[in-house]
């Protein structure tokens, strides 16, 4: 297997690629113009910044490939060679083309009106990428790591030291927790209302490594996360919203009497009183960041999320991290500190 740049005769198998691996690989469930959506995906990269592609080459056949803003104002050339797409994209719809699949008019609407809306932004002076590898080729797993390598390898020479990703992520599901736990910060989160369940679009920044080992990246140990409520109204709400999280927490815990406290699946009660929640709360958990909260309080489903995996070095640092309390914060509040902070939130 081979790592070369990208040329114009690749182009055909980098769509085919793309297309096969578009939408989690489900892209006929959402548009029915596989060419139209490489293009939209593609030429951002391939007709804005060729020179910053690669592909995986094994026994003469492309297998993978790897696309990437590494020059100033990325934004700026990927809106004008997508002005076309777009346009053509827009036509189609007017015309009727997608009338018989009501999930490509879906994604037309969100492309044309929404999607722009829904990216969050970017950080100032790092370069992005969208990679993909042939799902068929027993080799795709080297041939990530090897694209990737020659991806970094770029970076260093340009003196770019951070990159970003935008992804898709589930409400509930732990999509963005692989992530952290390959190094990757949380920066930004917004709802996407192209998926009929509740999905988020992420950002995410990474320092730009040395050399690609990911499985060492794995083997570092994520925070764990606790949710402590106070009181015990409209709990059947906030286990919803609590579910709903892009990083949900390890644990939740009821700070009320048992006898109080109606039957919820995921819940455990600490029945204490406020004078002697901090033991309690410590003795029940030993989670790195602990959310303190008031029952009544909704939770954005992106709160927790940004909070704990924010690129602050201390999350509670962070306007959104104000109900977020380290072990070391806890252990040394007052019964005063905690009542004064369940009362404003």
């Amino acid at each position: 297997m081979t790592i070369r740049a990208y040329q114009p005769s690749d182009r055909a198998a980098v769509e085919q690629i793309c297309i096969r691996n578009g939408l989690r690989g489900k892209l006929e469930d959402y548009f029915c113009d596989p060419e139209l959506f490489a293009n939209l995906w593609l030429s951002p990269f391939l007709d804005g910044e060729p020179e910053s592609s690669w592909v995986a080459e094994q026994d003469g056949e492309v297998i993978g490939y790897l696309v990437a803003g590494i020059k100033p104002k990325f934004k700026r050339r990927a809106a004008r060679s997508l002005l076309p797409h777009l346009g053509r994209l827009l036509v189609n719809y007017m015309s009727g083309k997608y009338r018989s699949h009501p999930a490509s008019g879906r994604f037309v609407r969100w492309m044309l009106t929404r999607s722009w809306r829904e990216t969050p932004p970017a950080p100032a002076g790092a370069s992005n990428f969208h990679f993909n590898v042939s799902t068929d080729n027993r080799g795709g797993k080297r041939a990530g790591d090897a694209l990737l390598d020659a991806y970094f390898s770029a970076l260093r020479a340009k003196g770019i030291y951070r990159f970003y990703i935008h992804i898709f992520g589930s409400a509930g599901k732990r999509d963005l927790h692989f992530y952290r736990r390959i190094g990757f910060k949380l920066t930004a989160v917004r709802r996407c209302s192209l998926f009929e369940r509740e999905t988020l679009v992420a950002t995410l920044v990474r320092v730009t490594p040395e050399f690609v080992d990911f499985h060492d990246f794995r083997k570092v140990k994520p925070a764990k996360i606790a949710v402590v409520v106070f009181g015990t109204d409209g709990l059947d709400q906030l286990k919803s919203d609590l579910d709903g999280q892009a990083l949900p927490p390890n644990e939740t815990f009821i700070i009320a009497p048992a006898s109080t406290v109606p039957a919820v699946e995921g819940l455990m009660v600490l029945d204490t009183t406020l004078a002697n929640a901090q033991d309690s709360i410590l003795a029940a958990t030993d989670a790195d960041f602990i959310f303190l909260l008031s029952s009544t309080r909704r939770i954005a489903m992106d709160h927790i999320a940004v909070a704990v995996a924010g690129m602050a070095d201390d999350p509670t640092s962070s306007p959104i991290g104000k109900d977020l309390w380290t072990r070391d914060r806890l252990l040394r509040a007052t019964p005063e500190e905690l009542a004064a902070h369940i009362e404003l939130s």
